[in-house]
């Protein structure tokens, strides 16, 4: 029994000890909080009005853009980034800090933003998956030709090119990129979390 017990606090104690590494001072989390909190505040400004600029710009595409596969692939699109946005407000924006807040309440705050963030970015690279069909629909209907064409830059409209099965592989290319980057991203994340500690 005696032998259980201290078998038990030494793997305790090795445990804490792995820990000791990994673990943040007081003073870091609260500079990382109020660096996270700036960054964060920046981000999700900047990424709901980049998205409703893109979902306007693709309303405009539908109602001008006559030809049924692109204004499938745009519509299909749209329903993808209007995802996106109920996503970011779903989550909301992040929260703030007070500039006298304690290390206990920096990292609360920081723990809290970092998993909401881990988890958005896990769903996001599932809804980007969305983007996909709608972007192959719209180019193999001819939609950037088409799209030349409404902003009169004739040149481009020249491009047959534009229809070819090459701009889809090349798209399937670089969503297969962005996919790979998003769980780069949620590693990143998940080894901040970790190094929080409990």
């Amino acid at each position: 029994m005696h032998e259980e017990r201290a078998a038990e606090n030494i793997k305790r104690m090795w445990k804490r000890q792995e820990g000791i590494e990994v673990l943040m001072s007081a003073d870091e989390v609260c500079r990382r909080a109020h660096q996270y909190e700036r960054k964060a505040i920046r981000e999700y400004s900047l990424t709901l009005v980049l998205l409703g600029f893109v979902v306007a710009v693709v309303l405009i595409y539908i109602v001008q853009i006559p030809i049924p596969l692109v204004r499938l692939g745009n519509a299909i699109g749209i329903a993808t980034l209007l995802y996106i946005v109920a996503i970011f407000l779903r989550g909301g924006p992040p929260a703030r800090l007070t500039p006298e807040s304690q290390a206990s309440s920096c990292s609360d705050y920081l723990r809290g933003e970092l998993r909401s963030r881990y988890s958005g970015t896990l769903k996001l690279r599932w809804a980007m998956l969305g983007l996909l069909p709608a972007s192959a629909l719209s180019l193999w209907g001819g939609g950037p030709p088409a799209i030349a064409e409404w902003w009169g830059l004739d040149w481009l409209t020249q491009l047959s090119s534009q229809r070819s099965p090459y701009w889809v592989a090349w798209l399937a290319a670089g969503f297969l990129v962005l996919w790979l980057l998003g769980g780069r991203d949620a590693r990143k994340i998940k080894r901040e979390i970790d190094r929080l500690g409990n």
